[in-house]
């Protein structure tokens, strides 16, 4: 495995740490595209982190209030495009700020 390969299964669930050195979401899913023979990350999906995301987790258990409109409504992931992520030390990966809007 080459410096720029990660296991995809270390990164699952992982905590992304945000510029400021603060928690800002954790890895929930990984967009991967056909290469040749091989796949390669095109973005990771993550989801909200902590607290937040075990009030909607209790929710979506618990039937009448799924019709409590802001509480039924999914948290949305948000896409982090592969380049964005510094993956320097998988098991802390860093969300880097982009240094171009389209980038």
């Amino acid at each position: 495995m080459s410096a720029r390969e990660v296991r995809a299964e270390l990164l699952l669930g992982r905590k992304v740490l945000g510029p400021g050195g603060r928690v800002d979401a954790r890895i929930e899913e990984i967009v991967l595209e056909p290469r040749g023979e091989d796949y390669v990350v095109r973005e990771y999906l993550s989801g909200p982190e902590g607290f937040l995301e075990e009030i909607f987790d209790f929710v979506q258990g618990v039937p009448l209030l799924q019709f409590i409109p802001f509480l039924a409504r999914r948290i949305r992931r948000r896409p982090i495009r592969w380049q964005w992520l510094d993956l320097s030390d998988p098991e802390s990966p860093r969300l880097r700020l982009p240094t171009d809007a389209h980038g």
